[in-house]
C-alpha cells in the first residue's frame, strides 16, 4: 500500500462521522432558530468542531495501524497518509464552517456569532483567509493532540495506562484551580487571536508541528498489538 492509497483509505473512513457531524450541527440551528427570541444570538460552530476533530484525532490510529501492518505497509505511508487525510479534512471543515457561517448571517440572517466576524481587519476577503488559516492550524493541532495521546496510550501496558490517565486527570483539576488567579491574563490571551490572527496561527502550527513530531517518534518503531 502506498502513501496515495492510505491516504484515500483514511479519508474514506472518516466521510460517514463528518456527515452524521454536520446533520446534527444543521438540526440544533434549526431547533435554536424556532426557540431564539429576538435579540440573542448563539454560537458555538467552531467550538464543537474543535471537540469533534480532537476526539476524532483519539480514534484514527488503532485500528488504522493495525489495519496497515497486516497489509504489509510501513508506519511511513500510515502516518504520511494520515497526516494527509487529516490536512485536508481540517482545512475542509474550516470551509464548510465559513460557509456555513456566511450562508445563516448573511442569506438566512440567522443570528450566530464566530471568531471570525470580530478579527481586526479592514478587508472582508482577507478577514476570511485570516479565519480560516486560523481554524485550520488549531484544527490541525487539536486533532495531532488526540493523535498522540491515542498512540501514546498504546504503548502503555494497563498499569501505565491507569497511571496516566490518572495523573493527566489530576492534572486537569489542578489546572482549573490554579488559573482562577490569572483570569484577566487569560481574557487578553483569548482577545490577542482577533487581532493578529496569523501570529496565533503560526503559533497553533508550530505546535502541531512539534506534536506531530512526538507522534513519529512513538509510532516509528511500535510493535503491533492486538490486546
Amino acid at each position: 500500500m502506498n502513501t496515495a492509497t492510505s491516504f484515500r483509505l483514511q479519508l474514506k473512513e472518516c466521510r460517514s462521522a463528518l456527515t452524521i457531524y454536520y446533520i446534527i450541527i444543521l438540526l440544533i440551528f434549526a431547533i435554536a432558530s424556532i426557540g431564539m427570541s429576538s435579540g440573542n444570538s448563539t454560537s458555538g460552530l467552531e467550538a464543537s468542531t474543535a471537540w469533534f476533530l480532537f476526539v476524532y484525532g483519539m480514534n484514527t490510529f488503532r485500528a488504522n495501524f493495525l489495519f496497515h501492518l497486516q497489509f504489509g505497509s510501513t508506519r511511513k505511508t500510515l502516518f504520511k497518509g494520515w497526516l494527509l487525510s487529516t490536512g485536508t479534512i481540517c482545512l475542509g471543515m474550516s470551509l464548510i464552517n465559513l460557509i456555513l457561517l456566511l450562508v445563516l448571517s448573511l442569506l438566512l440572517h440567522f443570528p450566530i456569532g464566530s471568531f471570525v466576524f470580530s478579527i481586526q481587519i479592514d478587508n472582508v476577503f482577507l478577514r476570511l483567509i485570516a479565519g480560516t488559516v486560523y481554524y485550520f492550524c488549531e484544527y490541525l493541532m487539536l486533532t495531532s493532540a488526540g493523535y498522540l495521546i491515542t498512540s501514546g496510550f498504546y504503548r502503555l501496558n494497563k498499569t501505565g495506562k491507569w497511571i496516566v490517565g490518572t495523573l493527566m486527570g489530576g492534572c486537569g483539576m489542578l489546572a482549573i484551580f490554579l488559573i482562577e488567579p490569572f483570569e484577566s491574563y487569560i481574557d487578553a490571551i483569548f482577545l490577542y487571536p482577533s487581532s493578529h490572527p496569523f501570529i496565533v496561527s503560526g503559533i497553533f502550527l508550530v505546535v502541531a508541528t512539534m506534536i506531530l513530531s512526538f507522534c513519529w517518534l512513538l509510532i516509528r518503531k511500535m510493535p503491533a498489538k492486538t490486546a
